[in-house]
């Protein structure tokens, strides 16, 4: 099976803003169906977003993941935080925030378990 990763290409700092973007809104597309979008709102559990870069291919470890995506809604845009250091060459994995109640997410979150901190049900 290809599995595919995003790796560091250069050493990371904790805290280093080292990737940042826009999203697009998709209004056809339900979060809770569909497990290839990120969550885009704070005030409801359906809007939906595609980023741009690589954003879209991070994969999770839930809450052992080493990078933190920031999402700024109203301006639809984001940025990557190393959460510690990252040596180049590591694979950079972020919390899927809504993983708690995304139907969508079940399948992921019986690998990666519920997370701790964050979003709840």
């Amino acid at each position: 099976m290809l599995t595919l990763s995003i790796q560091s290409l250069r050493d990371l700092k904790k805290g280093e803003c080292f990737e940042w973007g826009l999203a697009v809104r998709l209004p056809q597309y339900n979060v809770n169906i569909v497990d290839s979008v990120f969550t885009w709102s704070t005030t409801d559990r359906f809007s939906a977003a595609s980023l741009s870069g690589p954003a879209m291919f991070y994969n999770t470890l839930g809450d052992a993941s080493n990078v933190r995506c920031v999402p700024y809604h109203v301006e639809d845009r984001y940025e990557m935080y190393a959460l510690e250091d990252i040596k180049a060459g590591t694979e950079l994995t972020i919390r899927y925030d809504s993983i708690n109640w995304r139907n969508a997410m079940k399948e992921v979150k019986s690998i990666v378990g519920t997370l701790e901190s964050g979003h709840k049900e």
